[in-house]
C-alpha cells in the first residue's frame, strides 16, 4: 500500500481515473487483500537481500520466497536472479491468452 501511495498521482494520470475514484478502488482492492505482517516476512529476510538485485525490493523478494510464489513486475533488472519468478504485464496476458 505504500507503494500505491507514493505512486497515486501516476496511477491516476495513466489510468485517467480521478483522485477519489482511485480512492475508491484502492478501499475495495485493501478490503480484499490478506496482507501479511512484517515479522513474517522478516523470516525470509536474509535470503532477499541476497538475491534481489534492487534493494529497494527486498520486501518484495521476502515475501514472495515465504508465500514460495512470483511476482509481477515489468522490471526487467529483476529477471537477473533465479530464485524468484518474475512475470511481466506482457508475460501474464499470454498466460491468460488477452
Amino acid at each position: 500500500m505504500e507503494e500505491i501511495k507514493k505512486h497515486k498521482k501516476e496511477i491516476t494520470e495513466k489510468s485517467s481515473l480521478s483522485s477519489s475514484e482511485l480512492d475508491m478502488i484502492f478501499c475495495f482492492l485493501t478490503s480484499q487483500i490478506t496482507f501479511i505482517p512484517n515479522c513474517i516476512i522478516l523470516t525470509q529476510r536474509e535470503k532477499a537481500e541476497e538475491i534481489s538485485p534492487d534493494k529497494n525490493d527486498n520486501e518484495y523478494f521476502a515475501l514472495a520466497l515465504f508465500l514460495q510464489c512470483p511476482i509481477w513486475s515489468n522490471d526487467k533488472q529483476l529477471k537477473e536472479q533465479k530464485s524468484v519468478i518474475i512475470y511481466s504485464t506482457q508475460e501474464l496476458l499470454k498466460l491468460i491468452n488477452v
